[in-house]
């Protein structure tokens, strides 16, 4: 797979750096994947950023991943602004409105990638729109893992 940017929700973070999680190793595997071959995409209103900040914590793997990324310039930057259709079909949804950033910055990349595990996005009315809407790319961490190693 050519770079590509892509867009994280919170939860992979968190996964990446609880030991115990069973995805762990999929997460971590997809950071290093992205840090190495694609870029990551976040919102230039900062509130992806904000998101992020517990989980990266001094010595996990999600902080260390952190600092390089920025140090490679492997960070790329869009609005979270999602258009008034979508905003407006999402919460006829009932999606979980702290997400639409990700989903916003998703629709903003060339490759419209987004890798979550949160329940709100695979509600299949919620999948089905993202994905035939909106034209968003969705994965699963071992999905993303699998394609950002190609």
């Amino acid at each position: 797979m050519a770079m590509t940017e892509w867009v994280l929700d919170t939860q992979i973070l968190e996964i990446a750096s609880t030991a115990e999680h069973p995805l762990v190793l999929d997460a971590a595997a997809l950071l290093r994947a992205i840090r190495d071959r694609h870029l990551l995409a976040i919102d230039c209103e900062s509130e992806i950023l904000h998101e992020y900040v517990p989980y990266l914590r001094p010595g996990t793997v999600a902080a260390q991943w952190w600092v390089q990324m920025n140090q490679r310039g492997k960070l790329r930057y869009h609005s979270h602004q999602l258009k008034q259709r979508h905003h407006r079909a999402l919460a006829a949804l009932r999606f979980d409105p702290s997400d639409k950033k990700f989903v916003g910055v998703a629709y903003r990349t060339p490759t419209h990638l987004l890798v979550a595990e949160e329940p709100d996005y695979w509600d299949p009315p919620v999948e089905d729109y993202l994905v035939n809407h909106m034209h968003i790319v969705l994965l699963r961490t071992d999905e993303a893992a699998t394609a950002a190693a190609l």
